[in-house]
């Protein structure tokens, strides 16, 4: 069974030599072109020529941080005491 790149390069070659050169040129085009920059880095690299950033940030998530400890505080948990101070719905 063959394979689409060979299925493809069986078309091509039925083809005028004008054309073929036009499906090589139209490949060396796709091979070339650059994907188009996601909407978030368009946002950072407007950004850094602003100067309002001095680099882009990476695209590690620094949440996971295996090193993380939770600070431990004496008494009831810090949600109860927030669901506390805002009082009655």
């Amino acid at each position: 069974m063959a394979t689409l790149v060979e299925k493809i390069a069986a078309e091509v070659s039925t083809l005028s030599d004008e054309l073929q050169k036009e499906v090589l040129h139209y490949a060396e085009y796709l091979k070339n072109k650059s994907p188009e920059p996601k909407k978030e880095q368009r946002f950072f690299s407007l950004l850094l020529e602003q100067g309002l950033i001095d680099e882009i940030p990476t695209q590690k998530k620094e949440l996971e941080d295996d090193d993380f400890e939770p600070i431990l505080i004496q008494g009831e948990p810090l949600s109860e005491t927030i669901i506390k101070n805002r009082g009655p719905k």
